[in-house]
């Protein structure tokens, strides 16, 4: 030991010179043990050979024999190497000679950098020249160092820093367990073929202490997993601990991971079972506790070895999931998952469900090895199929065992249909003139096809038209609301019309006969009235003797072979000399007519005894008659805005108006009408306009006296014929109502209703904690009951380790806190909430953190 001395007193002059730097390494340092150290300066004086350069190195950092490279005027050779607090120092002698303000500038290799800690270190860089000195104490003369420059250079050795996010155990039979690792990368920096140590820790006390295997993740960028093989027994699973430690590897950091819980199962156990038999299920540890979840549908839920039991009244396989959870003395938790497949009970694959009359019912059993059919009309009853002819409706029962031996009773109703009515009527000629149509008879639902259709307008008709008249045989198909089908048939023919000639119209005194002759192609006549007629050549009754006693209208009708039938008349006109005609004549006062051939205005009786052609006598009468003129005075009233129509004239104003008219003779007449208004009464509807929120209703009321209240649209009314109404539209809606007094005057009055849908996506509460225990209280996470017509449109939820564990567009979806169908750890979880209004699509999204407490 020593102590340190007096102050030794130097004195010397200032030189002026300076020496500036620029320097550095090339690279950051992370992984790598070597790098290249850039360095350029400038004087600001000639360099003389005492000129030096000296640069100070981290720990452990050492200069690269060789690695030097000249730029532009670099020192020759080695640096000198002196060692300063454990630090290499190198030492330059700058080249002499060179002007002020020369560029000196090279590079050279350090290594050393990969044993160096994460942190800042420095280069310390200077530069010097040779001086003399005065020592004050003794007056003497020495050499010096003066700096003339120095630069502190600071660097960051940064290297990955890796955290374990989970360490999780695979159990499938043996001495093997395989583990999944997960490590996130917190830099930017990747993280190569890290080896993470795994041990196990049996006193717990976070540390490792026996170690198993090393296994070396290639790549760790981001968040990675990474799976191997541990040689460890199933009791040694819950005191797995993965360890990355940073000695020997490029990081900077060191974690400790336990071995998740509960460990889990390789794969579910596939169990398939019968629909109401009891399953096995089983897997059992000796000294390992028990507990099945759900617990429903077991002999024993506390149980290694239980029975499952359940009923499949589906059609297909029904799945139901179950976790075996055991638990060793120490409290290590392994979770075996059962997936028992529950086959549906074997029945009837397919029956028709009805047939009609007469036709075949198809059974077809689900494969099986063993059948047994019952019900009306069956003759085998041991087959997978089975086809019957039945007669009337029925039910078929089926007992059965399928291929994998489960046993079932399966039965199917089938209906009977009568077959339809279908008749085309009676084998039919059509003569000219007719409307050649056919008519089948016509039942409720019944749908018609005629064969050949192309002879029809349309052959779908229960009673077509011919489009193209054809003699043949037609089939008729009909077919019912129940699909059954029914035929006729019917032939059609086309005949001719009969060529029937008959005299014309004569005229006879009274007491004369009349012989009459038809001539034609027909084969029977018949004529009308037949007791006035004498048939002379019987049945063909052609040639007739006839005395009518009054005038008479003979009508004749001619039939042939086809039953086609033509038919003509003559008037036959019986007159005497008291045959009496009368006429009548009309005209107005003071206009003269003639009658006869008298020119008169007179009203009177005017005969006159005419010849006939026949030579018969006949008095020909003709009464005149004359009209007068009128006026008359009618009093009317209206309701305002209505009209009066008279006399070919529109009248819409109160006030005494002349109409000039024409009898129903022709002759004119005067009308005065005095036209007044009724007094409208006063009415008002409130309210006038209104808003009502979507979902409620508002009370329309019309005030003052009315005799009848119509209001439309009719829609949302309780009532749209009284006086109040409550209206409770779903939109915006324009009501009108027409109130009509006691003298039918109408009048209307409106209200326009605006609907505002109560939505605000704003305004929705959202819970940040649930409890999914299963106690029937905020089991499940979503939003609380909204206020309005706000809806969910997506819903996402995110854990620590940036799974999306829950997604729903449904807007009734909740989460129950599961993921793949197993429990969520209790954790911090965060989602992501879009809530829209559906009527104007305004949306609002919300994030943030829920946790789940169990």
């Amino acid at each position: 030991m020593t102590r340190p001395g007096k102050p030794i007193c130097i004195q010397t002059e200032g030189s002026g010179i300076e020496t500036f730097f620029q320097a550095g390494l090339e690279e950051e340092i992370t992984c790598q043990d070597t790098a290249q150290f850039n360095l350029a300066l400038i004087h600001t004086a000639v360099t003389n050979l005492t000129d030096t350069l000296s640069l100070l190195l981290p720990p452990g950092v050492s200069f690269l024999p060789g690695s030097l490279v000249p730029v532009a005027n670099a020192p020759i050779g080695t640096p000198q190497l002196d060692t300063l607090n454990g630090r290499i120092e190198l030492n330059w002698a700058l080249p002499p000679g060179l002007d002020p303000f020369t560029l000196i500038a090279f590079q050279f290799q350090l290594g050393g950098f990969s044993g160096l800690p994460c942190g800042e270190e420095y280069f310390w860089l200077s530069a010097g020249i040779q001086s003399q000195a005065v020592c004050a104490a003794s007056g003497d003369t020495c050499t010096i160092r003066v700096e003339t420059g120095t630069e502190y250079l600071p660097f960051q050795i940064e290297r990955p820093v890796l955290t374990i996010e989970g360490f999780q155990a695979v159990w499938q039979s043996g001495d093997t367990l395989h583990g999944t690792i997960v490590v996130a990368n917190g830099t930017g920096i990747p993280a190569e073929n890290v080896v993470v140590d795994i041990y196990l820790d049996t006193d717990g006390d976070g540390q490792g202490d026996t170690f198993l295997l090393s296994p070396i993740i290639p790549n760790i960028s981001g968040l990675d997993s990474h799976s191997f093989t541990i040689p460890a027994t199933l009791d040694q699973a819950c005191d797995l601990l993965a360890v990355i430690d940073s000695t020997g590897q490029c990081l900077c950091s060191y974690d400790a991971f336990p071995v998740g819980q509960p460990i889990a199962y390789f794969e579910p156990v596939e169990v398939f079972g019968c629909s109401g038999e009891e399953v096995e299920l089983a897997q059992c540890f000796p000294g390992w506790t028990a507990q099945w979840a759900p617990g429903g549908n077991l002999s024993c839920d506390t149980c290694c070895n239980t029975l499952f039991q359940v009923v499949n009244s589906s059609n297909d396989i029904q799945s139901y999931s179950l976790d075996l959870v055991l638990q060793d003395g120490h409290g290590c938790i392994l979770e075996i998952p059962f997936q028992t497949h529950i086959r549906p009970e074997p029945g009837i694959a397919y029956a028709d469900p009805s047939v009609c009359a007469g036709e075949a019912l198809n059974f077809i059993a689900e494969p099986g090895i063993a059948f047994i059919w019952t019900g009306p009309g069956i003759d085998s009853v041991q087959q997978q199929g089975l086809t019957i002819f039945p007669e009337s409706a029925g039910v078929y029962v089926l007992e059965m065992t399928d291929l994998d031996g489960c046993k079932g009773m399966d039965s199917a109703a089938v209906a009977v249909f009568p077959l339809p009515i279908a008749d085309a009527g009676m084998d039919t000629v059509f003569c000219p003139g007719e409307v050649f149509q056919l008519q089948a008879y016509e039942g409720v639902g019944y749908q018609y096809f005629w064969s050949p259709s192309s002879v029809f307008f349309n052959a779908g008709l229960p009673d077509p038209l011919f489009s193209d008249p054809l003699e043949a045989d037609y089939f008729l198909e009909v077919t019912d609301g129940n699909g059954c089908h029914s035929y006729d048939t019917i032939q059609v023919g086309f005949g001719q019309t009969p060529v029937l000639i008959v005299p014309g119209d004569t005229t006879i005194c009274a007491g004369d006969s009349l012989l009459l002759q038809a001539f034609g192609n027909y084969s029977s006549l018949s004529w009308t009235p037949a007791g006035q007629v004498q048939c002379l050549n019987p049945p063909l009754c052609d040639s007739i003797l006839i005395q009518p006693q009054a005038t008479l209208q003979l009508g004749v009708t001619a039939i042939n072979p086809d039953q086609c039938s033509a038919e003509d008349s003559l008037f036959i006109t019986v007159a005497d000399e008291s045959v009496f005609a009368l006429d009548t004549v009309f005209t107005c006062a003071n206009e003269p007519v003639w009658v006869g051939d008298l020119w008169t205005a007179e009203a009177g009786l005017y005969c006159d005894t005419l010849v006939l052609a026949s030579g018969c006598l006949q008095i020909h009468c003709t009464e005149l008659m004359v009209g007068d003129t009128t006026t008359q005075a009618i009093q009317e009233t209206i309701c305002p805005g209505d009209s009066l129509a008279l006399g070919g004239q529109w009248f819409f104003e109160p006030g005494l108006y002349p109409v000039s008219l024409s009898t129903s003779q022709g002759c004119d007449s005067l009308i005065l009408l005095d036209l007044g208004w009724w007094e409208l009464p006063a009415y008002s509807l409130l309210p006038a306009d209104t808003t009502i929120f979507e979902g409620n209703s508002v009370s329309l009321a019309v005030l003052g006296q009315g005799v009848t209240y119509q209001w439309s649209p009719s829609d949302w009314l309780d009532c749209d014929t009284c006086a109040q109404a409550l209206a409770s539209p779903p939109e915006s809606t324009l009501y009108n109502v027409w109130i009509s007094d006691e003298h039918g005057c109408v009048q209307s009055l409106s209200s326009n209703i605006t609907v505002r849908v109560d939505c605000d996506p704003g305004r929705v509460q959202i819970p940040n904690a649930f409890t999914p225990d299963g106690d029937g209280v905020n089991d499940t996470f979503g939003v609380l009951t909204a206020a309005g017509k706000e809806k969910v449109s997506e819903m996402q939820v995110w854990n620590r380790w940036g799974q999306l564990v829950f997604q729903s567009q449904d807007a009734q979806a909740r989460w129950d806190g599961t993921f793949h169908k197993e429990v969520a750890p209790s954790d911090v979880y965060v989602y992501r909430m879009r809530v829209v209004c559906p009527n104007d699509g305004t949306e609002e999204v919300y994030v943030g953190e829920i946790s789940l407490i169990r």
